[in-house]
């Protein structure tokens, strides 16, 4: 073997101990960077590079946790996305656990990190947040706010323009409230603890539209629904006067629901009305406008044509010379003089979904029982003066015309419409003061009043 002359031992001592050099470098990342972060490397746009676990966790402390809630979009079309911060909307004091990312570094190739730069985003944390302030910040999404809200329906008979026809069911865009909440708070807390992720996704908890009845049965239900409109009603009012009824004319007086029909007391009630006013023209003879809307509510459902034939009630008989009827739905009080509107009154009534000491008074058949010109009327947070007070209740039932009645109410300034809805009466039908005055003088003790919706 050819002896390597000084020179070259040299320069091979000087390769070697590169070598060595460099093997030693690479052998050192190859260690350190199992603990520490590479060069270069940013966590959410924040420098943690050549850093431990501690020292970046440290670092990062303050960065936002963010979560991530993924809706169906309202047109059906894509997903939406609402976020939430943890940090500055909930008032999260949270920790990022940074070793799985530290860990997940190819350290084979640590050197190769000074030459471009790894953006990375922590997901993992652990710690604690206000519940309640994050519950606030869930009345925001956008699943939940009205005009994202489209109600489903299931497959069913539509009845409109006095026409049936099945109409298929959509999905709408609707999520059950408690549902998605507690979905949130579950996914949110494994977060927090280290063993969720932040991206709740709550598409699969939204409605679909489903039919429990078959395509067969319900075109079977439409052919039967259908036999109803086509019959034909012939009302006879007297010996002149006939009046037929198709299923256009009739129809609405029908309310189609959970595909089948039922009638619409409203519009009957005001048929009735109608009627009555049209064919009312003698003072000794009128209709019986209850045994017309009995006969009519049993034939509307029928399938076959009807003749229902008006029944008269004479001055002869001593019966309901007087009526007063109240109606809830219209907010109007009627009074009757042997079956002839004499005036009518807009009022407010109670409402029972309003406020617990607002009672409505239940539909149903009633009987003037006292009347008294001036009294103040007591409860438990007031006392007002009314001038006429019109006391009534059950009929066989005197409870002193004390409890529930008609009266004037100075303090308010209009009547009608929907303010019972949202500032009802007590109990009481409340009427403008001329109005319940003109009723004072025509009702007498056993006047048979008529409550309705």
């Amino acid at each position: 073997m050819k002896k390597l002359t000084k020179k070259n031992q040299i320069i091979l001592i000087c390769a070697l101990s590169f070598a060595l050099l460099i093997s030693g470098i690479y052998l050192f990342g190859l260690i350190y960077f199992r603990s520490h972060f590479m060069p270069n490397t940013f966590i959410n746009y924040i420098d943690v590079s050549m850093l431990n676990k501690e020292d970046a966790e440290e670092l990062t402390s303050m960065i936002p946790s963010k979560i991530y809630i993924v809706e169906k979009d309202v047109n059906g079309t894509d997903e939406h996305r609402d976020m939430i911060d943890l940090t500055n909307e909930a008032s999260a004091s949270l920790s990022h656990d940074l070793m799985p990312l530290i860990e997940s570094q190819d350290t084979s190739l640590w050197f190769t990190s000074f030459f471009h730069t790894h953006q990375l985003e922590s997901v993992s944390v652990y710690g604690d947040y206000d519940r309640q302030q994050f519950l606030s910040q869930l009345d925001n999404l956008y699943c939940f706010r009205k005009e994202n809200i489209v109600m489903p329906t299931d497959t069913h008979i539509e009845y409109s323009d006095y026409r049936l026809r099945i109409v298929d069911g959509s999905d709408g865009c609707y999520i059950e409230k408690d549902t998605a909440v507690n979905k949130i708070l579950e996914e949110t807390d494994a977060f927090v603890n280290g063993s969720g992720i932040n991206v709740i996704d709550l598409r699969d908890l939204y409605y679909k539209a489903q039919s429990n009845t078959s395509a067969e049965d319900l075109n079977d239900r439409l052919e039967s629904l259908q036999r109803i409109l086509d019959k034909t009603i012939t009302i006879v009012v007297n010996d002149s006067t006939v009046i037929s009824l198709t299923g256009r004319e009739f129809g609405d007086l029908l309310i189609l629901e959970n595909n089948e029909f039922t009638c619409d007391d409203v519009r009957i009630e005001e048929y009735s009305h109608t009627i009555a006013e049209t064919y009312n023209v003698s003072d000794t003879e009128y209709i019986d406008r209850n045994a017309f809307k009995t006969s009519l509510r049993k034939i509307l459902l029928g399938t076959r044509d009807s003749t229902l034939n008006i029944e008269w009630i004479s001055d002869t008989v001593d019966t309901n010379d007087k009526l007063i009827e109240v109606s809830y739905s219209r907010q109007k009080l009627y009074y009757y003089e042997k079956g002839n509107l004499i005036f009518s009154s807009d009022i407010v009534t109670g409402n029972n979904d309003f406020a617990p000491d607002s009672e409505a008074i239940p539909e149903g058949s009633y009987t003037v029982q006292y009347k008294k010109r001036g009294a103040t009327l007591v409860g438990a947070e007031y006392t007002e003066y009314v001038e006429y007070w019109i006391g009534f209740g059950s009929p066989g039932y005197y409870n002193g015309g004390h409890v529930i009645g008609f009266h004037d109410a100075s303090w308010r300034d209009e009547f009608g419409g929907d303010i019972w809805k949202n500032d009802p009466s007590h109990g009481c039908v409340n009427m403008p003061t001329d109005m319940v005055a003109r009723l004072y003088e025509v009702a007498d003790i056993g006047t048979p009043i008529n409550v309705y919706y």
